[in-house]
């Protein structure tokens, strides 16, 4: 094969192989520290608490994530880098209820569930 082709050829492989890796997925080029965290959020009858606010929040970072609970109640924080997180959730009618902050850890999945109490109605 001529060494021109040759070449060629090298250098084509290679500009192939530097735009995969700049297009690649984060989650690709680099490994995390993380975790997951999930849970339901209940009301006293034990129903769903649909549209409520979770929020997770690293207590050393002051790093915080929020997401909302589906129409099961249920919410998911899918990659939290791992630390020391509180948990609070929030919704109208219910007092905001606070979870002890706890150790996550590589590859956990912690479940944090909630059983929300009625608030005070004010007039």
């Amino acid at each position: 094969m001529n060494s021109k082709i040759r070449t060629s050829l090298l250098l084509s492989g290679f500009a192939w192989l530097l735009v995969l890796l700049l297009f690649a997925p984060a989650t690709l080029r680099a490994q995390q520290a993380a975790g997951s965290i999930t849970g339901t959020v209940t009301d006293p009858s034990g129903s769903a608490v649909p549209n409520a606010s979770v929020t997770a929040r690293d207590v050393n970072q002051n790093t915080t994530w929020a997401t909302k609970t589906n129409s099961d109640g249920v919410y998911e924080f899918p990659q939290i880098p791992v630390g020391t997180i509180a948990i609070k959730v929030e919704a109208q009618g219910f007092q905001t209820q606070e979870r002890s902050a706890f150790e996550l850890v590589v590859n956990q999945v912690a479940r944090v569930d909630f059983a929300l109490v009625v608030g005070r109605v004010s007039t």
